[in-house]
């Protein structure tokens, strides 16, 4: 009976460290430029225009539409703009992102044959026209990719918005 009650607590004890790592800061951020948009879900693709592309993005800020896009770092610690940890779905590649260099990753083009853009060309690009909901994804480590995330975001000047399914890039991003 005891090794279930301490089983039970361990498991308490876990879910109560999980809320703490995913809880909401105290200070709620104004979210107003982030409402009341359309978001294009990894920019305004289609057709010959391939997602999460430089295309995509520019056809979202044309047609007015906020984006929603995916981070993560490749191996030599360049943020990149993908949404799979992989490349086999949209390139056609068996290699993770995580695993390869930025001149690796541009040797596998996307269908369109740009390369995986870096986030830097894309907040470039989108020049704070329109909102941004970043995804940070946890392929290669969380806080790493939130870290990089957050430095380039930094001196970014139009709205945006974190978010991630891994509760350690958001912690990173409660802390800083």
């Amino acid at each position: 009976m005891s090794v279930l009650l301490w089983i039970l607590l361990c498991l308490v004890l876990l879910a109560g460290l999980y809320l703490f790592l995913i809880a909401p800061g105290r200070k709620r951020p104004d979210a107003s430029a982030l409402t009341g948009w359309l978001y294009a879900h990894r920019g305004l693709h289609g057709g010959d225009v391939p997602e999460n592309s430089l295309a995509a993005f520019s056809r979202a800020v044309e047609a007015g539409y906020g984006i929603e896009l995916d981070v993560q770092l490749t191996r030599d610690g360049f943020l990149v703009v993908h949404h799979d940890a992989s490349l086999k779905r949209v390139c056609g590649a068996d290699l993770r992102i995580c695993d390869i260099t930025f001149e690796e990753l541009c040797r596998h083009p996307l269908p369109d044959g740009s390369c995986v853009p870096l986030f830097s060309d894309v907040l470039t690009l989108v020049g704070g026209r329109v909102p941004l909901i970043v995804e940070v994804k946890h392929h290669g480590g969380a806080a790493r990719n939130a870290a990089s995330a957050l430095q380039q975001l930094g001196a970014y000047g139009g709205p945006y918005c974190v978010e991630s399914f891994h509760p350690l890039a958001m912690r990173y991003f409660r802390l800083h």
